[in-house]
């Protein structure tokens, strides 16, 4: 027996415009791929007029293809980056950089993108690379 999982609709056709800075910005965050794949989904699903995303983890996991525990970390880490970060069950706020500055009213503090500068993230991509590369015994 299979079952189905509910998937809500995209709340509106409208396009999402992101500013160059963000997306300059979002290449220098560390994200898994998985996580990457969330954050686009949140962004496709935001509401234009408070930039939340009104979707559980299940339907998370659901739209992604992703396990409870996957879409689990993935949430973590856009939260510790800074990116998306849970204001109820079932609600992210996206940080208003990418949502042109939409957000919920009433929030306090919105947290700092925890990103790279250029120069560290390749010194650090090339670290992670020769690692890998030493654990299969390889020399870079």
């Amino acid at each position: 027996m299979t079952t189905t999982r509910y998937v809500p609709p995209i709340p509106t056709a409208e396009y999402v415009a992101i500013s160059r800075e963000a997306l300059a910005v979002l290449s220098l965050v560390e994200l898994t791929a998985n996580s990457f794949r969330l954050m686009y989904t949140l962004l496709a699903y935001q509401d234009p007029e408070t930039g939340c995303a009104g979707l559980s983890q299940a339907e998370m996991g659901t739209l992604l293809g992703l396990s409870a525990p996957s879409v689990n970390r993935s949430v973590k880490q856009l939260a510790d980056k800074g990116l998306a970060w849970l204001l109820e069950p079932g609600v992210y706020q996206i940080h208003p950089l990418l949502t042109g500055g939409k957000m919920r009213a009433g929030l306090a503090a919105v947290p700092r993108i925890e990103s790279l500068d250029p120069e560290r993230f390749g010194e650090r991509l090339r670290q992670r690379y020769e690692g890998q590369l030493a654990n299969l015994g390889i020399g870079a």
